[in-house]
């Protein structure tokens, strides 16, 4: 179920899109797709724009992003790679509870070729311009359904490639004494490796830890022991050496062809020695 203030931004957007013929369709992606979404989800939406428009639109589309009611912010997407993302913050009316004033809003404008063979889900049709006539007359609903969609799960040898850089990483930021570097480091490694891991182990796509905590207790519970107890270099050092125990236990569901040389026992003997 779409939360009502989503669903009025959503609203609001269609009619700014009907008054504009640049635009072939509105799509919702996100917790939106599998009817996930709660007051505190952020809206992922993909703007669908004619090819022959797509120059001007990006260098307009914060000006786009202003004409909706309450914008605050918005900085585009380069540090996750995606330039072509608005990321935005709306300021939004709420009678029934002023601790929800505010909605994280992703506008991601885009082509309908690129949307169609960069698809990783299903996204939901919103909104579709009734005069398009670029796609051989098919709805863009049905050429979204025969498209190739999929996830871009990671394979097991890039997780073998980088974990123990990672990891090394990590350990010599400790050793120097760079605390706040090296917990940073740490949440890098569950974000890109063990979270992604431990979702391929319980049958799930590679979403990093995203609501782990709320699927699995026992994969919650073992990440749990990768976060620092406290601040100082011992129990930082022991939550490295928690995440490659917890790596090698999840490596072994899906093996890399190639095991790199020496690891982790190269690793273990600094730990052991400190």
């Amino acid at each position: 179920m779409i939360p009502i203030k989503h669903q009025n931004f959503i609203k609001e957007i269609i009619e700014l899109l009907k008054n504009d013929s640049r635009f072939e369709c509105l799509l919702g992606a996100g917790s939106m797709i599998n009817d996930e979404m709660d007051e505190h989800s952020d809206l992922d939406l993909m703007l669908v724009v004619k090819k022959e428009e797509f120059s001007e639109i990006m260098l307009k589309r914060k000006e786009f992003a202003i004409k909706l009611n309450g914008y605050l912010s918005g900085f585009t997407g380069e540090h996750v790679g995606e330039p072509r993302l608005l990321i935005c913050l709306y300021e939004r009316d709420n009678e029934n509870n002023q601790n929800d004033l505010l909605l994280h809003v992703d506008l991601k404008f885009i082509t309908f070729d690129s949307m169609i063979k960069e698809l990783i889900e299903m996204p939901v049709v919103l909104w579709e311009n009734g005069d398009n006539n670029n796609n051989n007359n098919s709805s863009i609903k049905d050429l979204i359904k025969n498209s190739n969609v999929k996830w871009p799960n990671k394979e097991p040898q890039w997780f073998e490639d980088r974990i123990w850089i990672w990891i090394h990483y990590c350990l010599t930021k400790i050793q120097r004494g760079e605390l706040f570097e090296a917990i940073g480091t740490l949440s890098w490694i569950r974000d890109q490796v063990l979270g992604p891991m431990s979702n391929r182990r319980i049958g799930l796509n590679q979403r990093g830890v995203r609501k782990l905590e709320l699927i699995s207790e026992p994969i919650s519970t073992l990440l749990k022991t990768t976060i620092p107890s406290n601040i100082d270099k011992s129990s930082l050092y022991e939550s490295c050496n928690n995440c490659i125990t917890i790596y090698i236990n999840l490596r072994n569901d899906y093996p890399p062809n190639n095991i790199i040389k020496n690891m982790p026992s190269v690793l273990n003997k600094i730990l052991n020695n400190i």
